[in-house]
């Protein structure tokens, strides 16, 4: 059994403030149904969306045996503006979705929309954790903002774990607007590139995305297409115009610990169309799969 997730921020409505033309959203409903139903993704996450993109997705998309979590809840100033898709007959809903809020004074910052659910067919419970944090705009790198969105999502982590130091089944994914070796997010919330550093303790969770900081194919001297650098492009960046802001994180649970896996081969960024001028992100996917005991 395999089950595949996808992230993947929009651009039509930033901080869920209505924004997308009709021909913005029409793309992004022939997107979303390349994803549920070509790919057969089980869980599709999106941001920068609003209640009206919403509406037109559920009208116009093919969403036959397809659930929905989505919650605009205001918080402060802005929104939540994320929400998911999600195979009914390979996840079960247990919880609507939970925003996670963390406050700083008199501001109020997001942390992630979780869900919660079991897997079919063999009971396994599945914690998933959908974030869209701040621009570099509004919070730099250095800020200790960056910092306590980190370690407070940190927390959420490790509440939903069974047991002291060892996380249980949770997936983070999401457009953290920081790379993943950035200090703030790798140190703070614990996601580390050493897998097998990984697998020997179950506190660390492992970020895949580590290896697709550069771009997907190496340099040759007859090559027409370069590729992708990163999940976000930034056309006017003066040393690099691609950052790996979107990223799928997972627990070490997925690297040994029970009967599903990470399969890391199948984990990466989909490369859509580049002449799509709506997106400035690319969506990233990621699978784990039930792999039967050798014993």
């Amino acid at each position: 059994m395999r089950l595949s997730f996808v992230w993947w921020n929009t651009s039509l409505s930033p901080a869920g403030k209505d924004r997308a033309t009709d021909a913005q959203r029409q793309v992004v409903c022939s997107m979303v149904n390349i994803i549920l139903n070509q790919m057969q993704v089980d869980f599709l996450a999106l941001g920068e969306i609003s209640e009206k993109d919403v509406k037109v997705i559920l009208e116009n998309c093919q969403l036959a045996n397809i659930g929905n979590g989505f919650d605009f809840a205001k918080v402060g100033r802005s929104r939540f503006d994320t929400g998911f898709l999600y195979r009914r007959d390979k996840l079960v809903l247990i919880d609507p979705l939970r925003p996670i809020i963390t406050n700083k004074g008199n501001r109020t910052l997001k942390l992630a929309q979780r869900a919660d659910f079991t897997i079919r067919g063999c009971d396994k419970s599945l914690h998933v954790f959908i974030s869209h944090w701040p621009s570099l705009l509004w919070c730099p790198e250095s800020s200790a903002d960056r910092h306590l969105l980190s370690i407070k999502l940190r927390e959420m982590v490790e509440e939903v774990s069974p047991e002291h130091g060892k996380i249980g089944n949770v997936i983070l994914l999401g457009d953290y607007n920081a790379e993943p070796y950035n200090d703030s997010f790798a140190e703070q919330l614990m996601a580390t590139r050493d897998r097998v550093l990984a697998r020997k303790m179950p506190n660390l969770l492992y970020n895949p995305f580590w290896r697709h900081l550069g771009f997907s194919k190496p340099y040759s001297s007859d090559m027409t297409d370069e590729g992708s650098g990163g999940t976000y492009f930034h056309k006017n960046g003066k040393i690099t115009r691609w950052r790996t802001f979107d990223q799928i994180i997972f627990s070490s649970a997925f690297l040994g610990h029970t009967e599903w896996h990470l399969n890391e081969d199948l984990t990466g960024i989909l490369d859509i169309e580049k002449d799509l001028k709506i997106f400035d992100h690319f969506p990233v996917y990621g699978v784990i799969e039930k792999v039967q005991s050798h014993g």
